[in-house]
């Protein structure tokens, strides 16, 4: 009776002892998580100081102008917008650039909505091919920013929040270490994935920021082409949904399919050209 007395009691005493740890370590995440949330907080703030400096440097806009730039939420804030930039790409360009550069990569470089609408002005004021060489860049580089803001803090945000969609996404990963920039490739190109997550996670799980920056500047490409084509009918669009045609669709699919024809070669035909073994390693 005594020693059944004397197990029930060191049971009680380990299961204290544990909740006690539970307890010691409740602080120190919140903490965590608080120490992240204002290196964020101040990382945001620099950037917002960053944006308002550059918009001092804009061409001198009238009162009725001024009133027209802001950030776009919908095709009549583009137009809008696209009317009064019109009038200083040519005179102030090297402004104008610069205004829609840094504005397009703290977009990016937070996840904050509205980017989309930045490619369709970029098809409005600059031809085709120099639109695209802009969006492509700035999406490259505003998640490469992202990437490298998650590196540093990511990984608190992901062990409190996203911790299982994570650990689905790595299986995914992990079987693609050798294919990594085609499948890069074919994330970027697809909605499987929104690019928030991907930009997020990718440091966490061990995915080269060069392969991350090189297949976000070609993957964002197809949906970016039919953005900046967008811009070119800019005064008709009412939103954005009325730029996809079944052109532009089947588009993004051959680019997606496209994308994986390097996976698809090692598949079947790693062997005769000498992949084999790297492929089953």
């Amino acid at each position: 009776m005594s020693s059944l007395r004397q197990r029930v009691k060191n049971s009680a005493k380990i299961e204290n002892s544990q909740n006690e740890g539970l307890i010691s370590k409740t602080p120190l995440e919140k903490s965590s998580l608080r120490i992240a949330f204002f290196k964020i907080l101040v990382i945001f703030s620099i950037g917002i100081v960053v944006l308002l400096g550059v918009f001092k440097l804009a061409p001198p806009l009238s009162e009725d102008e001024k009133k027209h730039v802001k950030l776009p939420k919908n095709m009549d804030d583009a137009r809008a917008l696209g009317n009064v930039l019109e009038t200083y790409t040519e005179e102030y360009f090297g402004q104008v650039i610069y205004c829609y550069f840094t504005t397009y990569i703290f977009l990016q470089t937070f996840s904050i909505p509205g980017s989309v609408f930045l490619s369709v002005l970029a098809g409005y004021l600059f031809n085709t091919w120099l639109a695209m060489f802009f969006v492509c860049l700035c999406s490259a580089i505003g998640a490469s920013f992202a990437y490298i803001l998650a590196h540093i803090i990511g990984h608190i945000f992901v062990e409190k929040f996203f911790q299982e969609r994570v650990d689905k996404w790595r299986v995914q990963v992990d079987k693609h270490r050798d294919d990594m920039m085609s499948y890069m490739l074919f994330l970027r190109i697809t909605p499987f994935l929104p690019n928030w997550f991907i930009n997020f996670t990718s440091p966490i799980l061990s995915i080269p920021l060069t392969t991350f920056f090189i297949a976000t500047l070609f993957g964002v490409a197809p949906l970016s082409f039919i953005a900046v084509s967008a811009g070119k009918g800019l005064q008709q669009l009412i939103k954005f949904q009325d730029a996809l045609t079944y052109d532009s669709v089947i588009l993004v699919i051959a680019a997606a399919i496209l994308s994986l024809v390097p996976i698809l070669v090692k598949k079947y035909y790693g062997k005769k050209f000498g992949m084999e073994d790297k492929a089953n390693e």
